[in-house]
């Protein structure tokens, strides 16, 4: 600050005219850089007008297209739906059937054990098959009086 000071008070003391000259240079510089600041402005606000209307025709655009997917992602959606509604029923059919099947299959093991149970009688109390055949006749002799025995004594 100094230093201007000392260039005001040289400039004033040797010429008044001088002195106007820098005021008029100065207040010229000021008023070229505030008329550049206002072009600058008035360019920047033209361009963003510009850039403000193809935002909105980008928001309109982008508006129209949400809006037809929406309702074509809401029809799609309402097929799908239909769709699953569809396969839902076909899996409870399913189910019931499988349901069904159980029952039978479990139904004829329940009706068939007594069947296994004497096929397994008869192949556990089959030994003839490492017997010879007159142990066989004696094995068959020895149950019948013992079937006979246990008869008389259920009879007494």
């Amino acid at each position: 600050m100094f230093l201007f000071e000392y260039m005001m008070k040289l400039l004033m003391g040797n010429s008044n005219t001088l002195f106007m000259g820098l005021i008029v240079v100065i207040f010229g510089y000021y008023g070229w850089l505030l008329w550049s600041i206002n072009e600058r402005l008035k360019n920047h606000l033209i361009d963003w007008d510009r850039q403000n209307d193809s935002l909105i025709d980008m928001k309109e655009t982008v508006d129209k297209l949400d809006d037809s997917l929406y309702k074509e992602l809401v029809n799609r959606l309402d097929e799908k739906k239909t769709e699953i509604e569809k396969i839902r029923l076909e899996i409870d059919k399913k189910s019931d059937d499988m349901d069904r099947y159980y029952n039978d299959i479990i139904g004829e093991i329940k009706e068939s054990t007594d069947e296994i149970k004497e096929i397994m009688m008869i192949l556990m109390n089959n030994r003839a098959r490492g017997l010879r055949a007159e142990e066989t006749v004696d094995l068959y002799r020895m149950i019948k009086e013992k079937q006979e025995a246990d008869n008389y004594k259920k009879s007494n």
